[in-house]
């Protein structure tokens, strides 16, 4: 029946699961849902309304059951009926109110009732405008009252601002030029010099920002920090230096976009290759936001670039002085490895050694801890270059009882059993989900029940969870399962091999081989892109086990001669697995380092060859790696490589002392 309604046979589909609802079936919850939603794309909505006016709440169909609800009455044309029931779908739990209101307002406007809609609809975009939390919602708001029949000037004004914040520049720039008065208020006229920079009109953007500096229509130190933005992106660093000069001299201390303006100014100094003028901006920004996000990236670059102009004292000096603001253990341990690298161009070792030796005793999983081991020579770090043959076994029954053995030594007690398959019914249903192989219908369950506390609650529970998650072949909930035991009990070997797992091994070691990598890096790069999970779709819509989105995947797809390629295919692990080991074999002989080879699975070639352009004659690739000005890309090598050490030692037999 679920195959036939995903196929689009929904009269098959539903006459099975109206079949099932004959019988005492344990998963006649689903069937019901399944039913109406086969009825409803049947076009037979009022059977599809009954059913799901039948449904319970199951985990993850909660959303099915409301859409399908409403939009059967609204398709029937009960149209006030459909908005009675969204208020009731509010009321019960299923919908919230503002996403309940947008639909209203939705349906008002289908109706052609558009002073209604346009009630409905004005105060999410008033209310929520500029709250990048709920920037979706009025997005959507605003193509609906985008919708509305004789819009006068103030609504195109209310959709420029909401597309402008909404960050649709594009629509921004189109309601901007269908406001009579755009360019007689200040505001409005600098929201379209920022939505042209925004689509790469950056000749547009500076003849409208230097018109506002002109007329002295706009805080000047912000138009002065657009104007070095958009020379900086158009390779006129002279004139971006200039211009960012001038911000810093206007922006008082009060100033809210002086972090900007530093950053600016920085990455400036950077493309011109002022490495000094680099560590002056950047410690700016570690004292502006001293043990914040942005700080801890400006102390990092404070310290680098002071080393690497050769001034180490003035970078010992720097880490020593800043650190004590910081309270990120990760970022801490990290300020602590560059501060020792500063030490020894100071040919003060002793110093550097202290410091590394303290890092060592960081979690396992930490970069720079296996930097630091490595340099005092505790361990020889592996090359993800070089094949190697997994030799450990990877069966659930000898992980799940070594980790329990490590557990008891620790408590200095046996565990008693766990007892949480008993009276549990969505368990039992959830695992019968999984058994058949929907284990996206049978994730969303297991999630709720941990949420409310219902299983996981003891750590006999937490370890009778992980073995059922690996036995069920939900990997990516068996290693956070791994991971809470970790924080509970430390990062023993036993306890880590709970969470860096090494699934799919056959298929895993086989393309490895073929394609001369190290599998374990190939193990990093999935636990850290999808954490195990086959089904995984991330918000930039990349898709599988190793996260390829749909063009790059057809690309590597063409190398192995994979035809017919539909984008379905990559939530297939044997299909994923193949392209994530060709792709990262081609980047690791492609590129100098790994580091770069990371960065560019993550950010592309076109970033990537400018990063390596910019750090050719530094000696050090993980120096390299923290040079790169994409924050999500820097972390993500960084933490692949802390992946790929920690896999190493717990089942490659790495030696550490």
């Amino acid at each position: 029946g679920y195959i036939n309604l995903q196929l689009g046979n929904y009269t098959t589909a539903e006459s099975l699961f109206t079949y099932l609802l004959g019988m005492q079936y344990d998963l006649n919850d689903w069937a019901v849902i399944f039913l109406a939603q086969s009825a409803y794309l049947n076009g037979s909505y009022e059977s599809a309304f009954i059913h799901s006016r039948n449904a319970g709440k199951i985990p993850g169909l909660v959303d099915t059951v409301a859409q399908i609800r409403w939009r059967s009455l609204w398709k029937m044309g009960k149209h006030r009926n459909a908005i009675a029931q969204l208020d009731t779908l509010q009321q019960q739990g299923y919908m919230n109110k503002w996403e309940c209101e947008y639909r209203k307002g939705s349906c008002y406007r289908k109706m052609g009732k558009c002073s209604r809609a346009k009630e409905i609809l004005y105060p999410i975009l008033n209310k929520f405008m500029g709250k990048s939390e709920k920037r979706w919602l009025v997005v959507l708001a605003a193509d609906e009252y985008a919708r509305l029949d004789s819009l006068n000037d103030d609504d195109f004004k209310l959709l420029s601002k909401s597309y402008y914040y909404g960050r649709r520049y594009s629509d921004a720039i189109k309601y901007l030029g269908k406001h009579s008065k755009t360019e007689d208020i200040p505001q409005l006229r600098y929201f379209l010099a920022v939505s042209y920079a925004m689509t790469g009109l950056y000749e547009t953007a500076l003849i409208r920002f230097n018109n506002l500096l002109k007329d002295n229509a706009y805080e000047r130190s912000t138009i002065w920090w657009r104007i070095g933005y958009c020379h900086r992106k158009m390779g006129n660093l002279e004139k971006a230096k200039v211009a960012l000069d001038s911000a810093s001299v206007h922006c008082r201390k009060k100033c809210g976009n002086k972090m900007y303006i530093l950053k600016e100014r920085m990455f400036t100094a950077r493309d011109i290759d002022d490495m000094h003028g680099f560590a002056v901006e950047a410690l700016k920004i570690a004292a502006g936001n001293s043990g914040g996000a942005n700080g801890s990236a400006g102390l990092i670059w404070a310290i680098l670039g002071y080393i690497y102009i050769d001034a180490p004292d003035t970078a010992e000096h720097v880490a020593k002085v800043f650190r004590k603001g910081f309270k990120s253990k990760d970022f801490l341990d990290e300020i602590r490895y560059w501060e020792a690298v500063a030490y020894t161009e100071k040919d003060d070792t002793c110093a550097a050694d202290s410091i590394r030796k303290y890092i060592a005793l960081s979690p396992r999983y930490n970069l720079f801890a296996w930097l630091a081991r490595n340099e005092i020579g505790s361990v020889e770090l592996p090359q993800p270059r070089t094949y190697i043959d997994m030799t450990i076994p990877d069966e659930a029954e000898s992980i799940w009882f070594d980790g329990k053995t490590a557990i008891e030594g620790i408590l200095g007690k046996p565990l008693p059993p766990p007892g949480i398959l008993k009276n549990n019914p969505l368990l039992y249903k959830a695992q019968h989900l999984a058994k058949m192989g929907l284990i996206w219908l049978a994730e969303p369950c297991f999630n709720a029940m941990q949420k409310e506390n219902a299983i996981g609650k003891t750590t006999e529970e937490l370890l009778e969870l992980w073995r059922m998650y690996y036995s069920l072949g939900l990997y990516h909930l068996a290693s956070q399962q791994g991971r809470i035991l970790c924080q509970y009990f430390g990062d023993t070997p036993e306890l880590l091999r709970m969470q860096y797992l090494t699934p799919f091994r056959d298929e895993v070691n086989k393309r490895c081989r073929e394609e001369g990598i190290d599998p374990y890096f190939l193990y990093a790069t999935m636990f850290q892109e999808s954490r195990f999970n086959p089904h995984a779709v991330s918000y930039a819509n990349a898709m599988g086990l190793m996260q390829f989105i749909e063009s790059t995947g057809e690309n590597v797809a063409g190398w192995l001669n994979i035809r017919d390629f539909e984008k379905d295919v990559l939530f297939d692990y044997r299909t994923s697995i193949s392209l994530g080991a060709r792709l990262l074999s081609y980047l690791l002989r492609h590129r100098a380092s790994p580091y770069l080879a990371l960065a560019e699975y993550n950010a592309g070639d076109k970033r990537t060859n400018r990063w390596a352009d910019q750090c050719a004659d530094i000696e050090s690739d993980v120096m390299c790696a923290e040079f790169f000005d994409i924050k999500q890309t820097r972390l993500y090598a960084k933490q692949v490589m802390g992946h790929y050490y920690t896999y190493h030692w717990i089942y490659g037999g790495m030696h550490h002392e």
